[in-house]
């Protein structure tokens, strides 16, 4: 880190504490949860600050009493007169609230002096100080941006770690010479996608389906499968990790793609979801295809073979299910061991770019929704509405 993002960061540290960030406390829009958990926390931070004078004058007293009777006059005792502490007391609270409430008339444009004989409702407060209240204002306006500023720092360094492991992957895999220069320039096309989305995400090009598509292609488009590929497919799990959908497709028609939702451990997509096991099937009309996974002989059926990959993070200690990347081939396919890991290697490396888009896009969504920017939506993991009941899974997969 640099001298300029060192100071930028002390600088963020300063204005919202040595904390760290806490998105349920740090919002723009707050929930009745965070308002209560918020107005019981500043109730008790209010009323030990007004015990401050009174235990202080108490302290007081008792203090000169002990320091009479050492020095002094040891019979010596001030008599505590309980209803002058109270009045004192009850003096010192009105003066707060006076001031406190003198503070805001001064910065509040109207006002409501008389509210139970007052049928005109609030009056213009021809005392309001413009000074006052821009300052207050000013101040709310730089907290809110240093802490949207706090948030952006902490995504970004989990995006640029995901980063790394990419880079790490593709590396390892360049080692084994099993990775080929088309690849590399996928990946490398892929990535120029999402700078697009960064850049300008309102354009209708780089909206999150659209990318998704770009990326199922990319992967259609490799090489050795790509003339025994009849349609593939990138299918999300929903925010609760209930139904998969499809995100992106390559050759397959829209109405498919509305209408195919897999349950997560149902069925071939669901199953490779749940289980986070490469899967590669050479007859989907075998027995074993059948038992395993459900398919149904069907004459009319587009494809053959199929293969799943599941969509997971590399380097997690626990396997957490994202998504898969289906692809269905036109014909039997049986590739040798060798191929086998060599496609995987290269799905490998595809399946963490979809996981740093993911991200991304939650990122983007989930800032512009905390500080106001657009209404945040129940969004997939990587895109489009959230499924609400059983739906009908019209298709095999």
């Amino acid at each position: 880190m640099d001298d300029q993002d060192q100071e930028q960061a002390e600088r963020v540290r300063d204005l919202i504490g040595d904390s760290r960030y806490i998105p349920f406390l740090d919002r723009a829009e707050e929930s009745a949860l965070s308002l209560a958990v918020k107005g019981l926390a500043n109730f008790i931070i209010a009323l030990v600050t007004l015990l401050n004078v009174p235990a202080f004058v108490i302290g007081l007293m008792w203090f000169i009493e002990q320091l009479i009777q050492k020095g002094i006059n040891p019979n010596f005792k001030i008599e505590y007169n309980y209803t002058v502490i109270a009045s004192i007391f009850g003096g010192w609270l009105l003066i707060c609230f006076l001031y406190e409430k003198t503070l805001k008339n001064m910065v509040s444009p109207r006002v409501l002096p008389i509210w139970f004989v007052n049928s005109k409702g609030f009056l213009r407060n021809r005392f309001y100080s413009v000074e006052l209240a821009s300052k207050y204002s000013k101040d709310l306006d730089q907290l809110i941006l240093k802490q949207a500023e706090e948030h952006a720092r902490l995504q970004i360094q989990s995006w640029e770690l995901q980063n790394i492991r990419l880079q790490e992957t593709i590396e390892r895999v360049r080692a084994l010479n099993e990775f080929p220069d088309e690849v590399f320039e996928s990946i490398r096309r892929i990535f120029g996608y999402m700078s697009d989305y960064v850049t300008d995400p309102s354009n209708t090009r780089n909206q999150f389906e659209v990318v998704m598509d770009m990326i199922s292609v990319e992967i259609s488009n490799y090489r050795v499968i790509h003339p025994l590929i009849k349609q593939a497919s990138i299918m999300l799990l929903d925010h609760k990790k209930e139904f998969l959908r499809i995100a992106g497709k390559y050759n397959m028609p829209n109405h498919a793609v509305k209408s195919h939702i897999v349950r997560l451990g149902e069925k071939f997509a669901g199953k490779v979801t749940r289980d986070g096991e490469i899967v590669w099937i050479s007859d989907v009309n075998s027995e074993a295809a059948q038992l395993s996974y459900g398919f149904v002989p069907n004459a009319k059926r587009e494809y053959t073979s199929v293969m799943g990959f599941p969509i997971q993070e590399m380097g997690s200690e626990q396997y957490e299910p994202f998504g898969v990347i289906v692809i269905y081939f036109s014909e039997k396919i049986e590739f040798t061991e060798e191929e086998e890991t060599a496609i995987n290697k290269i799905l490998e490396v595809y399946a963490q770019v979809i996981l740093s888009f993911i991200k991304l896009y939650q990122f983007n969504m989930t800032l512009q929704g905390m500080y106001g920017i657009i209404e945040a939506k129940n969004e997939v993991l990587g895109g489009g509405t959230d499924h609400v009941g059983d739906p009908e899974e019209t298709r095999q997969g």
